[in-house]
């Protein structure tokens, strides 16, 4: 897997944040999925990349605030998203490191799962996008990653409405590979 911005994150512990913005006018505009819902996911989401990868650098982290938080999660309005988009990531970078990412989920027309069972990624509504695949596939965009061909990768490039098993798709060993590459600790980190 390659990196999109020729960047990556220079700081051992990248914080997260899920931006609950709850300043909907009326029903037609609340978000779509629940904030526990969403929070849930990106906590999965996160544990995802963190798990089992001894000797990577990072330590990626949720906080309840997005004060100084490095990574934002939050809905977007339709309009700010090119056609049939359901997550988008914005990275900022500065001299080959990344600086912070903002990761929005498309609150428009497009229909989210509320009912993803998280531990087995089984969607049980036809026709609805899972936010952990989505949030899953968007922050390994926020750590630098583009898309793969692999359909068994999250960060393949397009996403499945159809009523099927969204566990069949992992972390990769090649995804894997690359972060191992660019997060590995280095010989002087392992020592301590």
């Amino acid at each position: 897997m390659d990196l999109t911005y020729s960047a990556v994150w220079q700081k051992d512990q990248i914080v997260f944040c899920f931006d609950a913005k709850e300043d909907y006018h009326d029903e037609s505009d609340k978000p779509p999925v629940s904030l526990p819902a969403v929070t849930t996911a990106l906590s999965s989401a996160v544990y995802s990349w963190n798990q089992n990868f001894y000797g990577l650098r990072y330590n990626l982290l949720i906080s309840p605030s997005c004060k100084g938080a490095d990574i934002v999660v939050q809905w977007g309005p339709e309009s700010e998203f090119p056609k049939d988009w359901i997550g988008m990531t914005k990275v900022k970078t500065w001299d080959r490191s990344i600086s912070s990412a903002d990761i929005y989920l498309n609150r428009g027309d497009k229909e989210w799962c509320s009912d993803v069972d998280l531990d087995t990624g089984f969607i049980r509504k036809e026709g609805c996008y899972a936010v952990y695949d989505t949030i899953v596939h968007e922050v390994g965009h926020a750590l630098g990653f583009s898309h793969t061909d692999d359909p068994r990768s999250y960060m393949v490039s397009w996403s499945s409405t159809e009523v099927k098993e969204t566990s069949s798709r992992s972390i990769t060993s090649e995804d894997l590979r690359s972060l191992q590459k660019y997060y590995g600790a280095t010989a002087q980190k392992k020592k301590n």
